[in-house]
């Protein structure tokens, strides 16, 4: 059985070999499958206007034959391709014949990797996450073939089914919550075929809305696995996923164990890990229930406890560095010629990006612990700003404004949702954040709800209107509440766009505690 990492006596994490958390042996391997998939024309016409409906197909693979497996085409924005591309697909062998299984698997994905061209991010977060004892689908890679056509090398992931569940629960006839979209737990997520939505949903938001930290702790451990969860996320945070559950309340599902009568998160979609190799090892969440955990002085500090012990004894880059040369030098056989350069350099970048990661998040947590804001008269300035998700073709800058004001300049690319942030440590109370914006051609972004520069409160209600087009200077606001004894609040200056300036005059950015 391949090893990702070494653990001993000492390690308080779940044994790779415990009866829980069982690894599908069929993940391990290396060898790069070679499936042949074959669709009626009539299916192949279903698939361009019903994607998401199934149509049959037969599916072989070396000598083996499988009849009637129903097949769909997946993938969101970004990762979505069409039947006649390179489409993402989800297989399921079982619907017709109950018996028929792909190496013990009712269901697997074909994920195109159209996101990650190194074909390893998935792989590896599978591998970190079961390794610490987070129940987590197996990967591993095939070249494909679509109707005599080849579709190139392809990232094979296990499905969430009821023998995933078997194999790292005591009981698989909970409810699986399914999304694949910004769905948040208080909303009606799909269940698994059969299975109706409970009350368990509800008490799972009604617990983390509880206003008094004591009491919102202790209803959560009652309704969720808080130290499965607490390993959950700050692994998600560790590896840099950044549209997990923990940050962006995204591709993640959810398990409903009768055995233990709580909820357990698992992990989904991790095809573009360690992307910020800086990002904050405690950043705003955008989950509920990973903020309702944070915001208690007891989740922050076994969050803090635990994200320490994962980067030092999990966290190996040697190990990874091994498994990254390892799997990768099985693939460049499977890919065409004019994939063969940038896999490698993705390749390449994946193994820096990861030793990078962990250099940083060694040096953050050597850091002193911070202090609360000081506020003189109500009011602290805002200081320490840090350039965010800088667009292609487009760039950040600390520069004088049009005014010859010291500006927090955002100048917009194509694709823009970059920001300037900062963090404060803040006591309970109600505060505003303030500071003045002017913008020159913002023309916003064709979707979401959120237009425009504004300045805003990570993890608070914001106005999703912001300034566009032309403006001179004008005051925004965003007010907020902290109940916690002690929170850290994430500040930013944000600009949505497809074009033009943002500066955020930098002396006029400030808190103001409001009595």
């Amino acid at each position: 059985m391949l090893l990702l990492f070494s653990f001993t006596a000492a390690l308080d994490v779940k044994a790779a070999d415990s009866s829980t958390n069982k690894r599908n042996e069929w993940g391990n391997s290396r060898e790069v499958l070679r499936l042949t998939i074959t669709i009626p024309p009539q299916g192949i016409a279903s698939l361009r206007t019903q994607s998401r409906e199934n149509v049959r197909a037969i599916v072989t693979d070396g000598p083996r034959e499988y009849r009637n497996v129903a097949i769909h085409v997946k993938g969101s924005i970004g990762s979505f391709r069409s039947i006649d591309e390179k489409p993402s697909l989800t297989l399921s062998f079982s619907k017709s014949d109950s018996n028929q299984m792909f190496y013990g698997n009712s269901k697997v994905h074909l994920n195109n990797s159209v996101e990650d061209a190194s074909y390893l991010n998935e792989r590896l977060g599978s591998l970190i996450f079961s390794k610490a004892g987070v129940a987590t689908p197996a990967v591993r890679h095939a070249m494909i073939e679509l109707n005599g056509r080849h579709l190139g090398l392809y990232v094979v992931k296990e499905g969430f089914t009821r023998e995933f569940l078997a194999r790292h629960f005591k009981d698989s006839g909970g409810a699986l919550y399914d999304t694949d979209s910004s769905h948040e737990t208080t909303e009606d997520l799909e269940t698994s075929p059969g299975e109706a939505p409970d009350e368990a949903l509800k008490k799972l938001s009604d617990a983390a809305r509880i206003s008094d930290p004591a009491g919102r702790w202790q209803a959560l451990q009652r309704i969720v696995d808080l130290d499965e969860f607490i390993q959950f996320m700050a692994i998600e945070v560790m590896i840099c996923h950044r549209d997990g559950y923990s940050v962006a309340r995204n591709n993640y599902r959810l398990y409903h164990d009768p055995s233990a009568n709580r909820f357990v998160f698992l992990p989904h979609g991790m095809d573009q890990l360690f992307g910020r190799t800086d990002f904050p090892w405690r950043p705003s969440m955008g989950g509920m229930v990973a903020r309702a955990v944070m915001s208690v002085p007891e989740g922050d500090r076994r969050y803090r406890e635990r994200f320490g012990f994962l980067v030092t004894n999990v966290f190996d880059v040697a190990e990874l560095t091994a498994e990254i040369e390892r799997t990768s030098a099985a693939l460049p056989g499977a890919l065409p010629k004019g994939e063969a350069k940038s896999f490698k350099d993705a390749v390449s970048d994946l193994g820096r990006r990861v030793a990078q990661r962990k250099a940083f998040l060694l040096r953050e947590l050597n850091r002193p612990a911070p202090k609360p804001l000081g506020f003189r008269d109500q009011i602290a300035a805002v200081t320490n700003w840090v350039a965010t998700d800088v667009p292609e073709k487009g760039f950040l800058e600390v520069a004088k404004g049009p005014d010859q004001n010291a500006s927090l300049h955002i100048h917009a690319g194509p694709v823009t949702a970059a920001s300037w942030r900062t963090k404060v440590l803040l006591e309970p109370g109600n505060y505003r954040f303030e500071g003045r914006v002017r913008t020159g051609g913002v023309l916003p972004l064709p979707y979401g709800r959120s237009k425009g520069a504004r300045l805003r409160v990570n993890g608070h209600p914001a106005k999703p209107e912001g300034i566009i087009g032309t403006s001179s200077w004008k005051d925004l606001t965003a007010e907020f509440a902290i109940t916690a004894d002690l929170q850290e609040i994430e500040l930013v200056c944000e600009l949505r766009a497809t074009k033009g300036d943002a500066w955020f005059d930098r002396d006029s950015l400030r808190l103001v505690r409001v009595r």
